[in-house]
């Protein structure tokens, strides 16, 4: 007898496969198939998995607004299931921000930026 989510489960395993191997509009694919029956079958966990498993998917692809927006997604997935810890350690491994840079550190880039920048027109003694 078939069983859809273990399907979709199985699924997305193929498209993590697919996405080590470059392959990355199947992944795509692959993942927004999985994320589809997830929704379908109420299983929020399979979707916050294969929508966490999208927004990489989409970083490694160059698009980085779509990879943010599929975090953001992710986040508010395992949010609802109190596991919003899990996205957000996640997401600092996997060098995705969710939101512009603080002006504190905007500011502290710009102070390197300068710092750099006098060093390089100091003559050397």
């Amino acid at each position: 007898m078939p069983d859809p989510v273990a399907e979709a489960e199985d699924l997305r395993i193929v498209a993590l496969v697919l996405a080590v191997e470059n392959q990355l509009p199947r992944a795509e694919k692959a993942l927004r198939e999985v994320i589809g029956r997830a929704e379908l079958h109420q299983r929020l966990l399979l979707q916050g998995e294969a929508t966490r498993d999208l927004a990489v998917v989409l970083r490694r692809a160059g698009r980085t607004v779509e990879a943010q927006t599929a975090a953001l997604a992710a986040k508010g997935i395992f949010a609802r299931m109190g596991a919003e810890s899990e996205i957000g350690s996640w997401l600092i491994r996997a060098g995705t921000r969710l939101s512009p840079p603080s002006s504190a550190a905007r500011s502290h880039r710009s102070m390197s930026h300068r710092s750099t920048r006098t060093q390089a027109n100091t003559p050397n003694c």
